[in-house]
């Protein structure tokens, strides 16, 4: 298909992509290579041509998991092909202007897989599959149309928790459009304002917040609902690594599958742009011509130098500043998609779960912990081998 691209019509491209989806509906480089082309074909590029495309085949794949003659190694191949799915979706929504929408995705799939009541069981093979995953899906309409604190979020408690009567709702939301009257340059005032105003707009609106000038602030149920998928017993940890490549961090462990390794280093998934501004840059020509700043210019040691991929290993986890090198330290001291302590919040609550079936898991969040806040690591790894003696 790469070769046809080249000399076919785009209709007749999308005809023979649509007769190789229906022949190979389960092969996640089929996938990748059909959005890719669709993405990267720019002169006929919509965005929501690509979001629908990314929607449908989700509703297909889970389709096909609900019925009684998949075998669990089918589901399993379905699942690493939704969850990348899920990852270019909420990847393409947050490049294309619609950040909240994309980490509402990953609020919705985390709180739907793991946060789950106990009164709702997985999908079972016993001829009611479908059945039970319209149940989940049916309850955790009502929990996301209530608005209470959802994964990520300060005070969230998760869908299981949500019945409660003393779940407070978060404070409506004001947004601070005012521009500063001390700043000097009004052009310096506007981007300050234009820049509180994207950072503010990434966590998704509540319908109690205060207007906005942006109708896209309230993600709907309807928005989330392709992505509210269910992992299958050998392919659990896929989601936790396409959520961490979707905040920009690296992978939490190096035995993680080759499908999700690779995903750290594509072109479409590996969203990177938050760090172009932290490359390393020389002194500007003010600052060559002053000898006072020129001298007083801060040295840039070697273990700053910005690494794309780490072995990752308590020595990166926990490293001195400016005695290693740290996984972290790039994606802490630059601007971020997703707010960090949303991040943080958010790993501690998989940890919490005991999600990934190993420790590696927590190790890497205590590492982020140790670098994000230093003050509260000590009680959280007290806290961590209290409930993991082992």
């Amino acid at each position: 298909m790469s070769k046809a691209s080249i000399v076919w019509e785009r209709a007749k491209l999308l005809a023979q992509w649509k007769t190789i989806q229906d022949e190979h509906p389960f092969s996640l480089p089929l996938w990748k290579s059909y959005l890719d082309f669709h993405q990267s074909t720019l002169h006929s590029f919509r965005l929501e041509d690509v979001r629908k495309q990314c929607q449908d085949g989700l509703d297909r794949l889970q389709q096909a998991r609900c019925q009684p003659s998949c075998s669990q190694t089918h589901i399993s191949d379905i699942y690493v092909v939704q969850v990348y799915l899920v990852l270019r979706l909420s990847l393409l929504l947050r490049q294309g202007g619609f950040s909240e929408v994309g980490l509402a995705i990953w609020q919705a799939l985390l709180e739907f897989e793991y946060n789950r009541p106990s009164h709702l069981s997985r999908t079972k093979h016993d001829g009611r599959g479908q059945s039970r995953y319209s149940e989940s899906v049916l309850d955790f309409e009502t929990f996301w149309d209530s608005e209470v604190p959802r994964v990520g979020e300060p005070n969230a408690r998760g869908w299981s928790d949500s019945r409660d009567d003393d779940i407070d709702l978060p404070q409506p939301h004001a947004d601070d459009g005012a521009c500063s009257q001390a700043k000097r340059n009004p052009i310096n005032a506007w981007a300050d304002a234009e820049s509180k105003a994207q950072s503010s707009s990434i966590i998704p609106g509540r319908t109690l917040d205060e207007a906005s000038d942006d109708p896209y602030r309230v993600v709907l149920f309807s928005d989330i609902k392709s992505v509210l998928i269910e992992s299958s017993a050998t392919s659990e940890s896929h989601v936790v690594s396409a959520f961490l490549c979707f905040c920009q961090l690296p992978s939490f462990s190096n035995a993680a599958p080759n499908q999700t390794n690779n995903w750290f280093f594509d072109q479409f998934t590996s969203d990177r742009t938050a760090h172009d501004d932290q490359e390393p840059r020389g002194p500007s020509d003010d600052e060559f011509r002053s000898e006072t700043q020129y001298d007083d210019l801060p040295s840039n040691s070697a273990f700053e130098f910005p690494l794309v991929n780490y072995e990752v290993s308590p020595d990166v986890l926990f490293a001195a500043p400016n005695r290693w090198f740290s996984v972290f330290s790039q994606w802490a001291n630059s601007p971020s998609n997703v707010p960090k302590d949303h991040v943080l919040r958010t790993l501690q609550m998989l940890v919490s779960k005991g999600t990934t079936g190993d420790d590696a898991l927590a190790e890497y969040v205590l590492g982020l912990e140790l670098q994000l806040s230093p003050a509260t690591v000590k009680k959280s790894a007290r806290a961590l081998l209290k409930n993991r003696p082992s």
